[in-house]
């Protein structure tokens, strides 16, 4: 009968444990929604604040420059200075049709391209290597580099 009524004890102590994990798991569960909730709503909020913000910048710089277009003294010299770039882009681009001058700017443009795509594929493998490995850290020519994110959100097309 004490073997018995053992076997009894452990099958009710496993369920209780069973019970309690699996609120745990439920409370962990509602923990987790919370935070979420809250993260949109703080970011709800900063959206708000930052388009709010935004709006009352143009206003203060269309303001400023109301300001600036009614002073005489510097309508023209804001006049003077269109027509000096005016001239200089003028000149840029007959030293650009040169040929010696127009081979290293193409050069300089496939570059950039060259660059830009190399650090595109560089964020790509370093979020890969961030997901696949849990680091974020990564050494590079014996110097310990930090993985850095940088997310902001925009307009679905």
């Amino acid at each position: 009968m004490d073997n018995n009524s053992s076997q009894q004890d452990d099958v009710l102590a496993a369920e209780i444990q069973d019970g309690n994990e699996s609120t745990d798991s439920t409370n962990a569960t509602q923990n987790q929604a919370t935070v979420i909730l809250s993260l949109e709503d703080l970011i709800k909020n900063h959206v708000a604040s930052i388009d709010k913000i935004t709006s009352e910048l143009k206003q203060q710089q269309e303001m400023i420059n109301g300001v600036f277009l009614n002073d005489e003294t510097h309508r023209l010299q804001e006049e003077a200075v269109k027509e000096a770039t005016k001239i200089r882009n003028t000149t840029r681009q007959e030293i650009l049709k040169r040929p010696d001058v127009a081979g290293i700017a193409n050069k300089v443009k496939e570059m950039k391209v060259d660059l830009k795509d190399q650090r595109t594929t560089l964020s790509d493998l370093l979020q890969e290597y961030q997901r696949a490995s849990g680091n974020n850290e990564i050494e590079v020519d014996g110097t310990l580099l930090q993985i850095v994110s940088n997310s902001k959100l925009v307009k679905r097309s």
